[in-house]
């Protein structure tokens, strides 16, 4: 299976996120993100055995432990790597980050191997497949948004794209913040 630990962002923001990329990308060389598929990525897994499968529950579990809910916003579009479109986080990257290096923790217990890259919360809106477009207009403002869990989800990919599916929903279990 094919995995990933993700946020979800509620529905409106993400609609409105999809109309910014629709309006700004709508191209041959461009691959638009569903609205159903926009999260904000906390670790990629890749493809995971069922032996492997069987310990994630609980990492994930401890790893939530001690971290509160929190409040995030998006913000400003960027380029990554040359070819995806994204939103950062304008709000609330520190906490992502938290949880982040807390999963990586206890992943890394069980045999998954730590980024070496600096994790940066964002939103993956667009993939180019040759020079990306740049955004014509900014992004609209959006909510903010109260980030109260992170998800296991199994990505299929097939040939109209990628399907996404939930497995099991893992609550930040700390105190809430002020």
């Amino acid at each position: 299976m094919r995995l990933f630990f993700a946020f979800d962002l509620p529905e409106e923001i993400r609609r409105v996120l999809w109309k910014f990329s629709t309006d700004n990308f709508m191209d041959s060389s461009s691959k638009i993100v569903p609205t159903e598929n926009i999260h904000v990525t906390l670790k990629f897994l890749g493809e995971v055995t069922e032996k492997r499968f069987a310990g994630l529950r609980e990492k994930a579990e401890k790893a939530s432990l001690g971290i509160s809910p929190f409040t995030a916003k998006t913000g400003g579009y960027r380029i990554l790597g040359g070819r995806v479109g994204c939103v950062e986080t304008e709000q609330g990257g520190e906490m992502f980050s938290l949880v982040c290096r807390s999963l990586e923790e206890e992943l890394s217990e069980v045999g998954f191997e730590k980024e070496k890259r600096k994790y940066f919360p964002h939103v993956t809106l667009v993939r180019f497949k040759k020079d990306p477009i740049p955004a014509k207009t900014a992004v609209p403002s959006t909510p903010n948004f109260e980030v109260r869990s992170f998800k296991l989800y199994k990505s299929e990919l097939t040939p109209e794209g990628a399907i996404y599916t939930s497995l099991e929903g893992f609550p930040l279990k700390g105190e809430k913040n002020g």
